[in-house]
């Protein structure tokens, strides 16, 4: 798999600077409403495993406070949400003027910018809260891709672009694998991934290359490393 060759914090402030970004860090969706004093426990444990890694990197005091944290609530629109209910929360924040207003010298907009908090956001729900919170063998959050679309979507929107080939093969689905459903699809990628604690700094900065979500992501339940 692939791995940063250099200093995260140092390639992170380098992105930075080209893109005219002064902040990273994650937008967080709150989808479990269970108890407040868990959520409350679970954001001080992600801050904590997230602040032992920075140590880790030796991270100065500037570099650490560059990194933010936003935490999305709203019960009735959440609990018990869909991923897809949560990219399309997050594609209408991206291309928001709220979004635009947090990066006030961007050279490049969020709605446009190749960085991880504008590409992925994380969504917590009971299962990743309570990993967290029991610090388990199994702690994971979720991360969403911005853009994921389902192949079968995909498909008839380019055919509708470029018209149907009459040379084409047709594919035979009874040959298809048949994977396990997961909110609704059966493809390999499901648009989201369980990630492990490498998700809060290292893997931040590597999934700023878009191209590096297809080496890293995997299907769930399995967690991404």
């Amino acid at each position: 798999m692939k791995t940063i060759n250099e200093n995260p914090l140092a390639l992170m402030d380098s992105i930075l600077t080209t893109t005219g970004h002064e902040t990273w860090g994650w937008h967080i969706y709150r989808g479990t409403y269970n108890s407040d004093n868990d959520w409350s426990d679970f954001m001080t444990q992600l801050k904590a495993t997230s602040q032992s890694a920075l140590d880790r990197h030796g991270a100065t005091d500037a570099q650490a406070k560059k990194q933010i944290w936003t935490v999305v609530e709203d019960r009735e629109r959440l609990e018990n949400a869909t991923k897809s209910d949560v990219r399309r929360m997050f594609k209408d924040w991206v291309n928001s003027p709220e979004a635009a207003a947090e990066q006030p010298n961007a050279i490049t907009p969020p709605s446009v910018v190749r960085l991880s908090r504008y590409l992925y956001c994380m969504h917590v729900d009971e299962e990743s809260l309570r990993s967290v919170l029991d610090d388990s063998d199994d702690w994971h959050v979720n991360i969403v891709e911005r853009d994921w679309v389902l192949e079968e979507e995909q498909g008839e929107e380019e055919e509708n672009e470029e018209g149907e080939d009459p040379d084409a093969e047709e594919f035979d689905d009874e040959e298809a694998e048949i994977l396990p459903e997961i909110e609704g699809c059966t493809e390999e990628d499901v648009g989201w991934t369980k990630a492990s604690q490498g998700i809060l700094v290292g893997r931040y900065v590597e999934l700023c290359d878009h191209n590096f979500w297809y080496d890293y992501s995997t299907r769930p339940p399995q967690i991404a490393l």
